[in-house]
């Protein structure tokens, strides 16, 4: 029942989508979103700029050069999500695997509650970990001198892939 803000800081503009070549890059570095509660029923309230209909969850803890804390922490597998602008319910099975997950919304809204209804377990810790709860940002003029940012990622993206 307790109200936790959490600095975004690391989820602004750490997800950009080429929409042309539908490349995908994101913050290297960042620090994930993480708690050691019991975070069944946590929810993680997200206000928007603008109103969308999709939501982009990068699901666990995704370094480049820290890959094995994917599995070593606790990730999302089932959610429900609902907004108080509108009534809907959306429940989605997240896959156990390291890519930007999209769930589509029935309508456009500003504010969207994430309520975690299970997770998988980690094979070290107890901490539920997510790297980006964040929306779509294709690329454009206004948007594309991120990309300034993200260049050396092209290198590190074969190694998410790879087995």
């Amino acid at each position: 029942g307790e109200k936790i803000v959490y600095d975004i800081y690391d989820m602004l503009h750490f997800y950009i989508c080429e929409t042309e070549t539908i490349n995908t890059y994101y913050r290297y570095n960042a620090k994930p979103w993480a708690t050691s509660k019991n975070p069944v029923g946590m929810k993680i309230r997200m206000n928007l700029t603008e109103q969308k209909n999709k939501i982009v969850i990068l699901n666990g803890y995704v370094h480049s050069g820290k890959r094995h804390l994917y599995k070593a922490n606790r990730r999302l597998k089932t959610v429900k999500v609902t907004s108080p602008e509108s009534n809907f319910e959306v429940f989605e099975n997240i896959e156990d695997v390291v890519h930007f997950h999209e769930i589509s919304l029935p309508v456009a809204v500003s504010t969207v509650d994430i309520e975690i209804l299970d997770y998988y377990e980690g094979e070290k810790y107890n901490d539920l970990c997510v790297q980006m709860f964040g929306v779509r940002n294709p690329i454009n003029e206004n948007n594309s001198k991120y990309l300034n940012d993200f260049s050396f990622l092209a290198s590190w993206r074969r190694k998410y892939v790879e087995k």
